[in-house]
């Protein structure tokens, strides 16, 4: 039985690649047996055709062959030149010129699937453009880490733009996978052509709303950002400029459009969250950032007018700076455009090798795929790295919350209930009774003052005769002695055998505006009502037992609602008796018996709540924490999971490009 070559064998044996024997292979310039669906070998009688007649025949053979192979470019150069002048009205597959020498997906509908996916992906796809490389990668992985808990995120999870928030994800993430394989496919099939740029038209109006948004928000390093990529895509969809040239450009405005942002917003956080430290390190020596940014914006302009290498090496610095700006933003929990903007930086440095880059993917085509899938395995491996350290910890941050808000519950039941106590006891003591009766008023003050010291949440304690006038407090206040509380609603209901709580805030004359009330009534034997016991909650005290609940370097928040959902207790004194506002998440909590909400506080901070309510009081206690003062705890290993991952693309990527084939023996 004859021997026969697969496609590599022959090819290393000829000393063509296996482009070129599939090229002959399908003229007919060598023939093939097939031995099964899809599969062909080369018989021993076609290699020695080649090398039989010796080392003579072989040079004639290849010469041969090489004019063949002129010949065709030849005309396939001018069949690609009359395909941009005729069009033809019945579009189908389209077999492209060189190097695409396989055959096409018609050709190969009879066979298996799996070979006929690989066969197309390795020999007929077109390769994606530069910067459709990075809108595509950036806009996958910006979708994919919005899904952590990164700064200015948070605006599109809470609000009016939170409607906007899993459309923008979904697009950017459906989109960017879509620019990628309209890339490969459009050149295939005519009826496919400018598919690409109605995918870079969905991502342009994405990324400006997306700016937009963030503008509304006082973000301006969000706004610039995805600002000027939006504009950067629009250039490229709308003009016939290189990628290249439109991503070297994107990249170097990013650059100076920081640089400005350093410059006009040195101090100002609710700006742009990266100012200020830059001055801080420059010490006075503002003139050099600002000789510098002058210095490389020439450099920008003579590369663009003059000389492109000079404008790609600008890019590889830019690059770099920016790279460095990516880990800043991670510092700073900016998670989604950490990743963003590193994934420009690094291909900014990639930008001077670019023509390397763009030639090994010409002479090895699966390589580009393998470069995007781990490119793409990378920054996702670490996204759900993020993910998991970031719920670990908001499960730690919640369960810690929720044991405090228990806990913060039972601090004022006890001083309710406590208070109450305290006074039924007084009330129905004989001796207090009888001091009471015979009008001693410093028996009553030994009372009176043993309760008040005692009970630490109490703040004044007052005695009322059966006419509602007091005739003792502790402590001592002339307004208050000899003053008549029998229009208070407190008193009626005393004076009527019944106990009085007040579980929202009651001004309480001569004493204070903001009041809850406690008040027992004296009652003497056989039922009778002779006067009553009153005091109010302090709460003063009472807020900073619920206080030391919290853990102050963590920033964590008590707070105390009442019934009727209006501040009792609150890091912001000034809101106490007010009603909690709409816009604050904890107004979402004080009707429910317990609860765990994400969203804004009063002070405007992106926080985690959690709460208990009181089913006797009625109140409800919510304690908070910010959410990235929880986060923060993780950004040292992550920031290292971060450069890992830099340096791990950047390694890969050289790696691929600059490898040399092993030599064959």
């Amino acid at each position: 039985m004859e021997k026969t070559y697969s496609v590599n064998e022959a090819a290393r044996l000829l000393g063509y690649s296996r482009n070129s024997i599939y090229g002959f292979l399908k003229d007919g310039d060598i023939k093939s047996v097939r031995i099964g669906k899809g599969k062909f070998r080369i018989p021993q009688s076609e290699i020695d055709r080649f090398v039989g007649g010796g080392e003579k025949s072989v040079d004639y053979a290849r010469d041969d062959m090489a004019e063949k192979m002129e010949n065709k470019r030849m005309v396939e150069r001018v069949v690609a030149k009359s395909k941009e002048d005729f069009q033809p009205e019945a579009q189908g597959p389209l077999i492209l010129p060189n190097p695409r020498p396989g055959k096409s997906l018609e050709e190969l509908s009879g066979e298996p699937p799996l070979y006929t996916l690989r066969l197309w992906f390795e020999e007929r796809v077109n390769i994606p453009r530069l910067f459709d490389w990075f809108i595509g990668l950036s806009s996958i992985i910006l979708g994919i880490s919005m899904f952590l808990h990164s700064k200015q995120v948070d605006l599109l999870l809470v609000g009016r733009f939170s409607i906007w928030f899993t459309p923008i994800r979904l697009a950017l993430i459906l989109s960017g996978l879509g620019l990628i394989v309209a890339d490969m496919i459009q050149e295939e099939y005519l009826r496919y052509r400018n598919l690409s740029n109605y995918f870079r038209i969905v991502l342009f109006v994405t990324y400006l709303g997306l700016s937009w948004i963030l503008f509304q928000g006082n973000d301006i390093d969000g706004f610039l950002i995805y600002g000027l990529f939006s504009l950067a895509i629009l250039l490229e969809a709308a003009t016939e400029v290189r990628s290249s040239t439109a991503y070297a450009l994107y990249i170097q405005g990013l650059f100076l459009g920081t640089a400005l942002i350093f410059l006009f917003y040195p101090a100002n956080y609710s700006l742009s969250p990266i100012a200020g430290g830059l001055f801080t390190l420059l010490n006075g020596f503002k003139w050099v950032y600002v000789l510098f940014v002058i210095a490389f914006s020439l450099i920008i302009l003579f590369g663009l007018l003059w000389d492109r290498k000079v404008l790609k090496m600008a890019s590889g610095f830019c690059g770099i700076l920016l790279t460095l700006l990516a880990l800043h933003y991670a510092n700073n929990n900016y998670w989604d455009r950490a990743f963003f903007v590193l994934l420009a930086g690094m291909i900014g440095m990639i930008l001077p090798f670019w023509e390397t880059f763009k030639h090994k993917f010409e002479i090895d085509r699966p390589m580009v795929f393998r470069m995007f899938g781990i490119v793409l395995m990378f920054f996702s491996l670490v996204v759900v790295l993020i993910s998991i350290t970031q719920s670990i910890l908001m499960k730690d941050a919640n369960r810690n919350l929720a044991e405090k808000a228990d806990f913060g519950r039972i601090t004022v039941e006890n001083a309710v209930i406590g208070g109450f106590s305290a006074l039924d006891g007084i009330a129905q003591n004989p001796l207090f009774q009888a001091a009471f009766k015979k009008g001693d008023l410093q028996g009553m003050d030994s009372f009176t003052k043993a309760i008040f010291k005692n009970t630490n949440d109490l703040g004044v304690v007052i005695v009322l005769n059966e006419a509602g006038v007091a005739v003792s407090s502790y402590p001592f206040s002339e307004d208050i002695v000899g003053s008549s509380f029998t229009t208070e609603i407190f008193f009626r209901n005393t004076i009527a055998n019944n106990q009085y709580f007040s579980r929202t805030i009651e001004p309480l004359s001569s004493v204070s505006k903001n009041a809850i009330i406690l008040s027992t009534p004296i009652v003497e034997a056989g039922n009778a009502v002779i006067g009553a016991i009153v005091a109010t909650v302090s709460l003063d005290a009472l807020g900073d037992s619920l206080q030391d609940i919290a853990t102050s370097e963590q920033e964590q928040r008590v707070a105390l609602i009442d019934v009727d959902g209006r501040w009792l207790v609150s890091s912001a004194g000034e809101l106490i008796g007010e009603k909690i506002a709409e816009s604050d998440t904890t107004n979402l909590l004080w009707s429910r018996t317990t609860g765990a909400e994400i969203g804004y506080d009063s002070l405007g901070k992106y926080t985690l709540f959690r709460s208990s309510k009181s089913r006797e009081l009625g109140w409800t206690v919510t304690v908070t924490e910010p959410i990235f003062q929880i986060l923060n705890v993780s950004r040292s290993g992550l920031m290292i999971v971060l450069f890992l991952l830099s340096v791990a693309v950047l390694t890969v990527s050289f790696s691929f490009v600059f490898s040399k084939p092993k030599k064959q023996e």
